[in-house]
């Protein structure tokens, strides 16, 4: 226990050092913090870390959504379904499958922008479909594996507040699609600390690259590697910590609201009773940019096979009040 302890603050001491990512899948994970990389068996993990989606004991969907409007969060709903090959449920008809699970995800979102002094908004529409796969290296080895492997559609128009301006059927019109690859790992260090690591957008790729239209501009998805722990002292408490792009890719961008290096994030979940949970935690919360700061809770309460989650989130440096989400977990 003093050994898993140890590493755990030491891991807090490496990453506490200076530093636009409002993107957050689930409200579980919003509510703490966006520190979900290395916690396991929880569905979200089909974005947070498809390597912990290995250790879900039946199949699981989750529903969450948005409903504060913020043009700068991306990701307003959010579907996703994790299916054990192996499982009690079906164990008449899965002893022959290998052990793991897979995961299957889709994200809408849509945001309209007033531009300045023009007679029209910006509107930006993203969809993500995503397939998802977890599985151990080795059996009865506490390692596991996982991929993403991501498609995203992204459109852009321009939509008239004044049809003398343009019509709604002349507007210009932009779109593209990119493919995008996920690895992750999950590996448990002892019974109460779990070591998980993300490596995002692997392959780089750049969507509107061959684009022509004044709409759009080119854009590299940097590769983005998420080092995190996950400590349960108690199993009534976890507590999350997670060091956000640890290589410096963002660095590179000409755009300083993008830079993100080894920004940390952490949160903790505690169970008040086996059916409520309470969850706090603060996001970027070393950056060197206070537009990126935020403070994040949130509840959680389970009714039978079902868990009801809200979270709350609050940036320092933003006027628009509390952004609020909220989401559906079915286990089935």
């Amino acid at each position: 226990m003093k050994k898993a302890q140890l590493l755990f603050f030491l891991f807090c001491l490496i990453v506490i050092s200076p530093s636009t990512s409002f993107a957050c899948w689930g409200a579980r994970p919003l509510a703490m913090g966006g520190a979900f990389v290395a916690v396991t068996g929880d569905v979200h993990g089909v974005y947070w870390n498809p390597a912990g989606l290995a250790t879900i004991p039946s199949t699981q969907f989750t529903w969450t959504s948005f409903f504060t409007d913020l043009d700068s969060i991306n990701y307003d709903d959010f579907f996703a379904l994790a299916i054990p090959l192996k499982s009690e449920q079906h164990n008449k008809y899965s002893k022959n499958l290998p052990q793991a699970t897979i995961g299957l995800a889709m994200v809408l979102d849509e945001n309209i922008r007033r531009v300045e002094k023009k007679p029209y908004y910006r509107k930006y529409t993203d969809k993500y479909f995503n397939f998802s796969l977890g599985f151990p290296l080795k059996k009865e080895f506490p390692l596991y594996l996982g991929i993403n492997l991501k498609t995203m559609y992204s459109q852009i128009e321009l939509l008239p507040t004044d049809n003398s301006y343009f019509s709604l059927d002349t507007a210009p019109f932009d779109s593209d699609e990119v493919f995008l690859v996920d690895f992750a790992l999950s590996y448990q260090l002892s019974p109460n600390l779990n070591f998980g690591i993300l490596i995002q957008n692997a392959n780089e790729p750049k969507i509107f690259k061959n684009s022509n239209s004044n709409l759009s501009i080119p854009k590299k998805y940097i590769m983005n590697t998420r080092p995190a722990l996950s400590w349960t002292p108690s199993p009534s408490l976890t507590i999350t910590m997670e060091l956000y792009d640890a290589l410096g890719n963002s660095q590179s961008s000409d755009d300083e609201e993008t830079d993100v290096t080894r920004n940390l994030r952490f949160g903790a979940e505690k169970l008040l009773t086996p059916h409520l949970a309470i969850r706090a935690g603060a996001y970027h919360i070393n950056s060197d940019n206070k537009k990126l700061k935020a403070l994040t809770g949130g509840l959680g309460w389970k009714i039978s096979n079902f868990e009801l989650n809200y979270a709350v989130m609050n940036f320092y440096k933003l006027d628009n009040g509390y952004y609020h989400m909220a989401g559906l977990t079915y286990t089935f």
